[in-house]
Order: C-alpha cells, then structure tokens, then sequence
C-alpha cells in the first residue's frame, strides 16, 4: 500500500537536476528529521519491531498483552490459524511514517470496522497509535495520526451474567461430549485418540474459581491445598509462552501482579474437580495439575480448541470470559464488590465494570430509616 517518495526532476545539466532532486525530498521531509533509528522514511514494519521491542523494555504491559499485540502484527505460520487473516505488517507494513497520515490510517480503521472486526479494530488502533507515539519521541512527527482517526467505541454496556440453568445443561453436554456422543455442531467420537474426558473437571473447576485461563492452566499440584479446614487452592502464577523449543512454562505472578497472587476457597465439587484431576496422574515438567495429555504446559490455543468443540452450536456464548461474569456476579451478591474483585484477581472497577453484574433491585430501606424529628 505504500512505497518510498521518489521525486523526479528534470534539469540542464546532471548537477542541476540532482539538486532539483534533493531539494524535492528535503521539502516533502520537512523539518522533521527523525534520528539514527526512525526516520520519515522508516516503514511501519520496522517500526512496529521497534514499538514491539520499546514496550518490552518498558514493562508495563503484561507480557500476555504484548504476546497478543505481537500476533496482531504478522500472519502466524502456525497451520492452524488462517492465512487470510488481516494483520497490521502485511496490510500496511510497506507504508513509511511519512506516508500513513490521518487519512490513509483512518482508512485502514474503517475497512477492519466495516468487516466486522470490532476487537481487531480496537487492538490495530491501540498497537498503531502506541507506534506513532513512537516516532514522536524519535522527532519524526508532530502529532499522532491516529488521534483523529475512526475507532470502536469502548463497551458501555454493563457486564450480563448467563444463569445459572444453562450452565447445568452445558455441564450435560460436557459430560457427553466426553463419553464421545454426538452434541449440535460436534460429531460423536469414532476413531483416533479418545475425547479427553478431563474437561468436564477441567470446566467444572473453571467454574468453581473463575480464574483466567492461563492460571487455570497453570494450576500446580503444590497449589492445592485439600486437606485443610478450608479447601482452597493459590493462584501463584501462570503459563506463559517462553518460544520455541521451550513451549508454554509456568511463570510466577498473574496479570495483575503481585496483586493477582490470591488463594481461593474451593467448593467440595472444586475438591472433587481437583481430585478427580490428579487422579490421572500425568506428569509434568512444571508439576502441574491440567497439563496437555502429552505431559507438558497446555497451549491455551489449543485449550480453546477444544472448548470450542465441547460447546459446539448450543453454547457459542459460553467463553471462559462468561464463567468469570458468572463467578464474579455470583460473589458480588453474596459478599460485595470487593470480594468479588479479590476472586477474580481483579481491582474492584475492572470487576466493577466488566465481570460483576449489579442488582437492578435494590432495596435499602433499612439503611435510609430517618427517625422523627
């Protein structure tokens, strides 16, 4: 979509029109140089490698949201994925800083929005503007593109919890997807390697904690701790792709944090879920409780494969996004706002705002009471 600015002028002599030439450049410039690093000429690939790099050193993104902002740059080799798929660096990655001004970045959000692809959109937008900020801090431009550009809305509706009922016949078809019937969308299993018949505890704790995946995954046997007054178990740390040749490890610390690090009281069908789990006895490098059924850490992409296979046609608004709405809403009503951040490993206005469903009814007249003049 975009190639470097090749002025062309014509002259008497040769050194004429080589000056005519510089000039021409030096005029489409601009003032704005860049530095050793960027220039106005760099294309948006290698800038992209460079806001990549910048944030990693950084720190402040989660290394979860920097491995998913990566993915969004480059088409994933992996055969699983599709090719087609519209990443920033094969869509726009030609074009140089001087090249993507408001009006060709405003319409590359436009095209992702009219396709459908809200969230693509949201994390193009958040990934280039945090590249031109970029180029800013190199002096190559003055202001950022993609300030006045189109982008989605943030999500204002509040957070809505699936009831209860569905998730009791989602757990039906759990169950009989692991005994290899047939569910809408999934065929019954009839040869090769048999359905992991973990995934209905797998799910079942899932629902019991409603931590996100990768601490799900991340599960240790040294975690739980079953035998004590109050079953429970911790959420210390992660899996976390560490490249290749390594594959997915456990990692201390959550999302959030040190904040994140929180030990959860299980139910006794947690106590079971978890049971029933180490009774499988697969081993792992990491000693983990849910590894892959090959030992080792448990790609949470392939991890969503199968959980699309097990909710098949009937339960497409089951994600693990919507146990944690369900989870989170069913603590905020027993125990408050707070508690409900705490279980999530969330700070009260993330859950607030986007996994606990409030009370439309609210009843506080006790509390308003006026006693008589």
């Amino acid at each position: 979509m975009g190639n470097y600015y090749k002025p062309k002028r014509k002259a008497k002599t040769e050194r004429e029109a080589e000056r005519l030439v510089r000039k021409a450049a030096s005029d489409w410039m601009g003032t704005k140089r860049g530095s050793a690093t960027v220039k106005p000429t760099t294309r948006l690939s290698k800038l992209a490698d460079i806001w990549l790099a910048e944030e990693r050193l950084r720190g402040k993104l989660a290394k979860s949201s920097l491995d998913l902002y990566e993915t969004e740059l480059n088409v994933s080799e992996d055969k699983r994925y599709r090719s087609d798929a519209i990443k920033i660096k094969p869509t726009i990655g030609k074009l140089t800083i001087r090249e993507a001004d408001t009006a060709r970045m405003n319409e590359y959000m436009v095209k992702l929005m009219e396709a459908g692809h809200t969230s693509k959109a949201a994390r193009h937008w958040a990934i280039l503007s945090g590249m031109f900020n970029v180029a800013r801090r190199h002096s190559v431009i003055d202001h950022n593109p993609m300030d006045g550009t189109l982008k989605p809305d943030r999500n204002t509706d509040e957070p809505k919890a699936i009831e209860h009922e569905v998730f009791d016949a989602f757990m039906a078809q759990v169950r009989d997807w692991c005994a290899g019937k047939d569910i809408p969308g999934t065929p019954g299993w009839s040869s090769g390697p048999k359905r992991d018949e973990r995934i209905y505890w797998i799910v079942q704790l899932f629902m019991d904690t409603g931590v996100r995946p990768g601490e799900l995954l991340g599960f240790r046997k040294q975690d739980a701790e079953l035998e004590a007054d109050v079953p429970g178990i911790w959420v210390r740390g992660k899996l976390e792709d560490m490249g290749k040749g390594v594959g997915w490890r456990w990692q201390a610390g959550t999302k959030t944090g040190p904040k994140g690090v929180r030990r959860l009281a299980v139910s006794d069908k947690g106590v079971e879920a978890i049971r029933k789990l180490l009774a499988y006895g697969i081993d792992s490098d990491d000693n983990l409780i849910i590894p892959s059924p090959r030992g080792k850490g448990w790609n949470p992409s392939n991890f969503r494969g199968t959980w699309r296979d097990v909710r098949g046609t009937s339960f497409t608004d089951i994600t693990p996004t919507q146990i944690r709405h369900r989870v989170g809403t069913d603590v905020r009503k027993e125990a408050g706002i707070g508690a409900a951040a705490a279980q999530l490993g969330n700070s009260e206005v993330v859950a607030n705002k986007h996994y606990a469903a409030r009370d439309r009814e609210v009843d506080n007249r006790d509390a308003l009471k006026r006693k008589s003049a």
